[in-house]
């Protein structure tokens, strides 16, 4: 019985599976190569399942850190945390490309924010519950009970 498991997952594993639900079967966006060419290795392995990228990067957006009291999420999903005075966190997925982006960005002079991409970006808060930064417009999320 255990040969035949073994035998099952490394038989899954070398066979592509055609996705069939969720955003696989439902995604229909640029072409992949056209992203990332020459940047990643990720162009020539799923070249032909897009949807697996997506899939990919949505199922590692769960391993990110709870939610705290100081979390703004865009609505692409992406997120901003303040994770300490003038240092805040933010969570970038790219749902085409290259998986997913964490950068730690510290106040310069308000607005102006250097992250450690080495690129500068503005942050404004037009009110207590809303914050724009590098033009998106993010959430504040209520602090769970």
């Amino acid at each position: 019985m255990k040969r035949a498991s073994i035998a099952t997952v490394l038989l899954c594993s070398i066979v592509p599976a055609k996705a069939e639900g969720g955003l696989a079967a439902k995604w229909v966006g640029p072409d992949l190569a056209s992203i990332v060419s020459g940047k990643s290795d990720i162009v020539t392995l799923y070249a032909d399942r897009q949807a697996v990228v997506v899939d990919y990067v949505m199922a590692m957006r769960r391993y990110e850190v709870p939610p705290g009291p100081w979390t703004w999420v865009g609505a692409n999903g992406d997120s901003v945390r303040r994770i300490g005075n003038d240092v805040f966190r933010v969570f970038l997925g790219n749902y085409a490309g290259n998986w997913f982006t964490e950068l730690e960005c510290i106040a310069l002079e308000w607005p102006m924010f250097l992250c450690s991409d080495g690129k500068e970006r503005k942050m404004s808060a037009p009110d207590p519950s809303t914050m724009i930064f590098d033009g998106v417009e993010y959430k504040r999320l209520s602090p769970s009970k």
